[in-house]
């Protein structure tokens, strides 16, 4: 008895893996510092911006569904500065509070 073995095309691992890709963008004093990732953390923690205080702008994006937010200084430095791990995942965690994940994560 023989199996029939199908072939996985390159095109079908893309689609799939582009519907997953979660983009965030923050604008932090003029500046515009994007990244990309499959979870929401993973999306934020992925931002590298060389500006790290006043007021910023942080826009998460999946497919259609965009959701725009505004960060506190104190919540931009805890992110990004250098602080340390756990005010980093305190920080995380403020922001995290601020987004419905189930609209991201499903």
């Amino acid at each position: 008895m023989k199996t029939k073995i199908t072939k996985i095309t390159k095109k079908t691992k893309e689609s799939v893996s582009t519907k997953e890709i979660i983009y965030s963008s923050i604008k932090l004093m003029g500046r515009i510092y994007i990244a990309q990732g499959q979870t929401i953390q993973e999306a934020i923690m992925n931002l590298k911006p060389d500006i790290v205080k006043g007021f910023g702008l942080l826009i998460l994006q999946k497919g259609e569904v965009k959701k725009i937010k505004v960060l506190m200084p104190k919540m931009i430095v805890g992110l990004f500065g250098k602080t340390s791990r756990l005010m980093k995942e305190i920080a995380l965690k403020q922001v995290l509070n601020l987004f419905n994940k189930e609209i991201f994560e499903k």
